[in-house]
């Protein structure tokens, strides 16, 4: 293998190791910092991806302790909508207090995501250690 693709490799592992990290950040952030709150849905919208998956987005209405209202679109998308998710309908969410239109919908991401996060930090954490490890091979063999 060539040295600088070795080097290039290991480079775009570590930039994906820290852009899952920083979005990692501000999931957790969010999660521990967030303010619980119900929200009216304004709005559900469906999509699909560039491999013909339907992903759904929702748009709520809430209001802050000081009577502000905010409308925000999820940021994070499911697979399906859960029971009970209707137009004009309520549901649970969490605000960032520092920017409320940060959400996340309680009972549309919460199950949807969870095996997914954790498959994909299983493969950045394995592609940066293959890629740490064919450098390492690299090097020596230099």
């Amino acid at each position: 293998m060539n040295p600088v693709v070795g080097i290039l490799c290991a480079f775009a592992m570590c930039g994906i190791s820290i852009l899952s990290g920083l979005w990692a950040r501000s999931v957790y952030r969010l999660s521990r910092h967030g303010v619980a709150a119900t929200a009216r849905i304004v709005d559900s919208r469906s999509d699909t991806d560039s491999d013909g998956d339907v992903r759904y987005f929702l748009t709520v209405r809430f209001a802050l302790p000081d009577g502000t209202e905010v409308e925000s679109e999820s940021g994070a998308v499911a697979t399906r909508l859960p029971f009970g998710i209707t137009k004009g309908g309520t549901t649970e969410i969490i605000y960032d207090p520092a920017k409320p239109t940060r959400i996340r919908v309680t009972s549309f991401e919460e199950n949807d995501h969870r095996l997914r996060d954790a498959a994909a930090y299983l493969v950045v954490a394995v592609a940066a250690l293959i890629g740490a490890i064919a450098f390492a091979v690299q090097g020596m063999n230099s």
